[in-house]
């Protein structure tokens, strides 16, 4: 990009921020108005010369502020970035976690090193019932 995400050189980095952050999308970035060789390199690997240009785990997706806003409006964004770099909202967390197994226990410690007297009572309790855990 031109800039960085604390002083993005233009509106059209300013706003590829932004889709990005609404997105909850992290990133990496790299300001290519401080490396002109870098900048020049770039245009010619990607055939783009517009930025910001994105890619994802190296490979590029493509350059300008349009095929963002536009992968973004469509919902696709997200699915082209692993999931280990979109920065889900606790509620989500907890709502995966709950649809994760059919049956689930949230307690302090672990099975085998319970946190609390009552992770242990009820421990003792679900190990009557082996098929459960």
């Amino acid at each position: 990009m031109k800039g960085s995400p604390l002083a993005p050189h233009d509106g059209y980095q300013q706003e590829a921020i932004e889709i990005l952050n609404r997105d909850r999308i992290r990133y990496g970035h790299f300001d290519v108005l401080k490396d002109s060789e870098a900048r020049e390199l770039l245009k010619q690997f990607t055939k783009c010369h517009s930025y910001p240009q994105m890619y994802v785990q190296g490979r590029f997706i493509g350059g300008g502020l349009s095929l963002m806003r536009e992968l973004s409006e469509e919902g696709r964004l997200v699915h082209l970035v692993p999931q280990s770099e979109i920065m889900a909202p606790g509620i989500l967390k907890v709502e995966k976690l709950l649809n994760k197994d059919l049956f689930m226990v949230f307690m302090s410690g672990s099975p085998e090193h319970p946190g609390c007297p009552q992770a242990l009572k009820m421990l003792l309790v679900l190990r009557k019932y082996p098929h459960i855990i």
